[in-house]
């Protein structure tokens, strides 16, 4: 694992742990790493929904995070699921840590909202989802960029 994918590995093991505490997340599959056959991430939601998400975290350099955040999703899109399932439909989305929240707002806060949500609805992007220390938080991909027009307090 290179030195690039190790805060990602371990923000996916902190989803994984939170999701076994938390019914609402029944967790399938983790893979990182440039040769992943499958999305980083993949649960099902609520026993409503298939997510695949891509984990993206501690990065040096947000808006090019940015840019292979759109570029995996759509990839993710051809990719198998880890598991085989007619009857949920599947969705797709970012896993990034809370405290990297800022720093994707900013760049996606450059990005119209038009943009945004019409990339989400074309590919199946409809959450953004933020990891914490001791929770989950999944925020709805169409009005993100709408609820982080603000700065938040420093």
């Amino acid at each position: 694992m290179s030195k690039n994918q190790q805060p990602e590995a371990e923000l996916v093991e902190l989803f994984q742990k939170l999701c076994e505490l938390d019914s609402k997340y029944h967790f399938i599959h983790k893979e990182t790493g440039k040769n992943s056959v499958h999305m980083d991430v993949e649960v099902i939601f609520e026993q409503k929904e298939y997510l695949r998400l891509e984990a993206k975290a501690n990065t040096s350099n947000f808006s090019q995070a940015v840019l292979l955040i759109f570029g995996n999703i759509i990839k993710g899109r051809s990719l198998p699921l880890a598991e085989r399932t007619n009857s949920l439909p599947v969705s797709y989305g970012v896993l990034i840590k809370g405290t990297d929240e800022y720093d994707f707002q900013f760049q996606w806060n450059k990005i119209n909202v038009e943009d945004w949500n019409k990339f989400g609805e074309d590919f199946g992007a409809k959450y953004i989802c933020l990891v914490n220390d001791d929770s989950i938080e999944l925020k709805n991909w169409k009005d993100y960029v709408l609820e982080t027009e603000t700065s938040p307090q420093q």
